[in-house]
C-alpha cells in the first residue's frame, strides 16, 4: 500500500494551495507526461479513424444505405470501448506517477507502469464503467427535471468520481467499494470539493476550447466553404482523417490530459488529511473518556 503520508503534498488544501500544487506538478513533469499522453492520444486516434474513417470518407451513401448504418453503430461502440480502455490506462499510470515521484528514479517508468497495470487497471476500469453508467443514467434521469436538472446531477457525480483513480490506487478497493468510498470522502467537505472540482472543470473547459480553435484553424477555410455549400461537406469529414489533424488534434489533448489525474490525486490527499486529523481527534476523545 502506498504510504500517502509522506507524499509532499499530503495537507488539506484552499483554493490557492489546490492550483500551485497542480501547477508545480505539471510543470515539474511536464515532458514525460506529455509524451505519455501524446502516445495515448496518437492510438486512439488511429483506432478510432481506422473504424470511423471509412464511414466519413463516403458520409452521403450512409444516407442512401440505411443497412449500412449497423455496421458503423458496431464501430462506434468499438470506438467507445478503445476510448474507456486508453483514457483508464493513461489516467491509471499518470495518476501513479504523481503518487510515486520518489521511486521514478529508483524503479524507473517502465516498472511503475508494470505494476499500475497489474495491480490496479482491472479494479479502476470496473469502477470506470460503473461510474460511467452511474453518470450516464443520472444525467437522463436529470433531464426530467428539464436540461438544468441533468447538469446538476452530472456536475454533482463528476465531483464524486473525482478522486475515484486515487482511492483505487491508494487503498486497494474493488469497484463497488471505491464507488461508495468516493461518496462518503467527497462528502465528508463536499461545497468545499465541489468549489474545487468545478473550478478545475471551468478552467479545463475553457483552455480546451482555445486549444480545439487553435487546432481547426488550419483548417477554418473547409467550413466557410461548407457554409456556402453544404453538399460539399465530404471536405469536413476529409478532415477527420486526415493526419496531420489527427496529430494536431493529439497534441492538444496530451496537453490536456494529465489535468485531470493530477488534481484528482491532490484533491485525495486533501481529503484524506482532513479525515485524518478528524479519526485522531476522536481517537484522543475516546481515550480521554476512558
Amino acid at each position: 500500500m502506498i504510504n500517502y503520508k509522506k507524499h509532499p503534498y499530503y495537507g488539506e488544501m484552499n483554493l490557492d494551495n489546490f492550483f500551485q500544487a497542480g501547477w508545480e506538478i505539471y510543470r515539474k513533469n511536464f515532458g514525460w507526461f506529455f509524451f505519455y499522453s501524446l502516445m495515448a492520444m496518437i492510438i486512439l486516434q488511429v483506432v478510432n479513424s481506422y473504424f470511423i474513417g471509412p464511414y466519413m470518407e463516403d458520409i452521403q451513401s450512409i444516407t442512401e444505405n440505411p443497412e449500412l448504418i449497423s455496421g458503423l453503430l458496431a464501430n462506434l461502440v468499438i470506438m467507445l470501448l478503445s476510448s474507456v480502455l486508453i483514457y483508464t490506462l493513461a489516467g491509471l499510470f499518470l495518476s501513479y506517477l504523481v503518487l510515486n515521484q520518489d521511486e521514478i528514479q529508483e524503479k524507473g517508468h517502465l516498472e511503475l507502469f508494470k505494476e499500475s497495470v497489474k495491480e490496479y487497471f482491472l479494479p479502476l476500469l470496473g469502477a470506470s464503467v460503473i461510474s460511467g453508467i452511474i453518470l450516464f443514467f443520472g444525467s437522463m434521469l436529470g433531464l426530467l427535471l428539464f436540461i438544468i436538472g441533468a447538469l446538476f446531477v452530472a456536475i454533482y457525480l463528476l465531483v464524486v468520481f473525482f478522486p475515484l483513480t486515487a482511492v483505487v490506487i491508494i487503498e486497494k478497493l474493488n469497484p463497488v467499494d471505491a464507488i461508495r468510498r468516493c461518496f462518503r470522502m467527497t462528502h465528508s467537505d463536499f461545497w468545499k470539493t465541489t468549489g474545487l472540482v468545478v473550478t478545475v472543470l471551468v478552467i479545463y473547459l475553457v483552455i480546451s476550447l482555445i486549444l480545439g480553435v487553435l487546432a481547426m484553424a488550419p483548417f477554418a477555410g473547409d467550413f466557410i466553404d461548407m457554409l456556402k455549400d453544404p453538399m460539399g461537406a465530404e471536405n469536413i469529414t476529409n478532415n477527420i482523417v486526415n493526419p496531420i489533424q489527427l496529430l494536431i488534434t493529439s497534441i492538444t489533448n496530451a496537453l490536456l490530459l494529465p489535468v485531470f489525474p493530477i488534481f484528482g490525486v491532490l484533491l485525495y490527499l486533501s481529503l484524506k488529511k482532513k479525515e485524518d486529523l478528524e479519526n485522531g481527534k476522536a481517537d484522543l476523545l475516546e481515550q480521554i473518556a476512558r
